[in-house]
């Protein structure tokens, strides 16, 4: 039925074309209200959830999906999708959302999971759900979580018979057979029981994040309002300094939130286990899904630069990372990871052993196409060059070996990853805040990756091997005339090329005549117009050699 201040309205302005109201569009605003009215949230019923979740994770896990209102009841029994906006019967089948008419015979959809968990989400980020309120109900949450930790109650119960009760059945014959078989269903019914109990916990797990996601969004949009009105009255000449202080300043979190946070972390190693087990099941779906959330909350601690942000990136890079080599991987996976990377900087190279599983995971994204194929991709493996001297030519060695057989586009990819990581070597070799020695870096790039590349493709014995590593450099062929770039070409390539145009081999002084017009005239532009002068002399004195050189493929090269 059409609300009556719609037909009154509708009435009152039905005379009039000009000043018509849309019907359609009031019964939408309307709906949209009754909605709204319906899947409102209070601070009260959510500490009723988690406050009766002592034992069971049945209270809040209802409070988020079987929401129960006279109008919107989702189904107790339905298992969650990915996207939280569909569900699904126990049987695999899609149950299509209720629907419910609205005048005119319109279809409005219910409220459905996902604008519940909103709603509930709406409630933690407002300026009214303060700390006393936030203590509350993180703490609430601290019990069931630590007994859902050390009892793994996450993980589906299996049952095992031992090696007796086997032969023992052997052994009884048809005698047995219909013990057998109430055997089989009670063991069917308590299996069926541990997994509902196993989804419960996850779900459980799930809805904690989502909290923890909420709260700590509130504290970053009201801490960021906080500074914005701070620098609102700054003097603009302190205005950039400033900001750069502040972004580097903690925010503080209550400890009740923190621990949450902590348990939750810790759980990611045993859902990725649980996700990747056999045989699929609903808790194992359900498992991924709640990864993804957790992973999210992580995100946002770290981002969010909260206290102790270091100790919620130990499980969550490796996974990601995982997630990222994964053949199902998405370039929204490449860029969840790439967001992170600063957080790589607290890897301890020096402990070689605590970080040698991850370091083979790193290795592998130089070789991996949906890194190759991305910006964020190319970025964050350029980022890996900058992390210790030590990994430089772990890295340089891992593509190295890719070089002679890949796509013209990979090239490409790899010139770009070179160039960048050698440039960003350069312009934060001052930066005193860096743990690493950034001159160690820059050396390490120039002198392991660059400087090996020139000479193999000054040296190589395939021609089609050394035009393919000689277009590695192309970038910064193209950007020589920039000053640092030059002073770097004239740096690395003067110990090789000058004596490879003089070489015994005629294939050497080919391909090195290739570089000679590359680079030309190879000089350092701090060295002043007379040494200038000199190395223009020198290399016109080279192709004039090569020109009359005995072998007639070097004059024609």
């Amino acid at each position: 039925m059409v609300p009556s201040e719609v037909q009154d309205r509708h009435a009152t302005n039905g005379a009039d074309a000009d000043n018509s109201v849309d019907v359609n569009q009031l019964i939408d605003q309307s709906t949209n209200d009754s909605n709204h009215a319906e899947n409102s949230v209070t601070h009260l019923e959510l500490f009723a959830a988690v406050e009766e979740s002592v034992i069971s994770c049945r209270p809040l896990v209802d409070f988020f999906y079987h929401f129960d209102k006279s109008t919107n009841k989702f189904d107790c029994d339905l298992n969650i999708s990915d996207n939280d906006d569909d569900a699904y019967a126990d049987n695999g089948e899609k149950k299509k959302q209720k629907r419910k008419k609205v005048g005119r015979g319109r279809h409005v959809p219910s409220v459905t999971v996902t604008d519940r968990r909103v709603a509930i989400c709406t409630l933690l980020k407002s300026v009214k759900f303060n700390k006393s309120r936030a203590r509350r109900l993180f703490a609430g949450m601290i019990p069931l979580l630590n007994k859902i930790l050390e009892e793994e109650s996450y993980f589906p119960a299996e049952t095992h018979q031992s090696e007796g009760e086997d032969s023992t059945d052997g052994r009884v014959g048809n005698d047995s057979d219909g013990d057998s078989g109430e055997g089989r269903n009670s063991r069917g019914k308590y299996e069926q029981m541990n997994e509902e109990s196993a989804s419960q916990s996850v779900l459980y797990l799930r809805c904690c994040a989502y909290l923890v996601e909420a709260y700590l969004q509130g504290l970053i949009e009201r801490t960021t309002h906080k500074r914005k009105s701070r620098n609102k009255y700054s003097n603009n000449m302190t205005i950039d300094s400033e900001n750069e202080i502040n972004l580097q300043t903690a925010v503080p979190i209550i400890d009740e939130a923190y621990q949450v946070a902590e348990i939750l972390h810790s759980t990611l190693f045993p859902l990725h286990q649980l996700s990747t087990a056999d045989p699929p099941s609903k808790t194992r779906k359900q498992s991924k899904q709640t990864l993804s959330s957790i992973f999210a909350m992580c995100e946002t601690y770290w981002h969010g630069h909260f206290e102790d942000r270091e100790q919620f990136v130990t499980q969550l890079i490796p996974l990601l990372l995982i997630k990222c080599l994964d053949v199902t991987a998405q370039k929204a996976d490449i860029k969840r990871l790439h967001s992170i990377r600063d957080a790589l900087n607290l890897l301890d190279f020096e402990d070689e052993e605590s970080i040698a599983s991850l370091k083979l995971h790193l290795l592998r994204t130089v070789s991996s196409p949906l890194f190759l194929q991305t910006a964020e991709g190319r970025k964050f493996i350029s980022h890996l060059f900058r992390l210790h001297p030590s990994f430089v030519n772990d890295l340089h060695q891992a593509i190295k070996v890719q070089l002679p057989c890949v796509k013209r586009s990979i090239l490409k990819a790899y010139a770009e990853i070179y160039f960048t990581a050698w440039k960003a070597s350069c312009d934060s070799r001052n930066n005193d805040s860096e743990e690493v020695d950034r001159d160690d870096i820059q050396t390490a790039i120039e002198e392991n990756v660059l400087q090996d590349i020139m000479h193999a493709g000054i040296h190589a014995a395939v021609p089609n091997t050394a035009k393919t590593v000689r277009s590695v450099l192309d970038q910064f062929y193209t950007k020589k005339k920039t000053p640092v770039v030059e002073s770097m070409l004239h740096r690395l390539y003067g110990p090789l090329l000058w004596r490879a145009l003089s070489s015994s081999n005629a294939r050497v002084r080919i391909q090195a005549s290739f570089v000679l017009v590359d680079t030309f005239p190879l000089r350092d532009p701090d060295a002043g117009r007379e040494a200038t002068e000199v190395c223009v002399k020198k290399s016109m004195a080279a192709l004039a050699s090569l020109l009359e050189d005995d072998i007639p493929s070097v004059r024609v090269a």
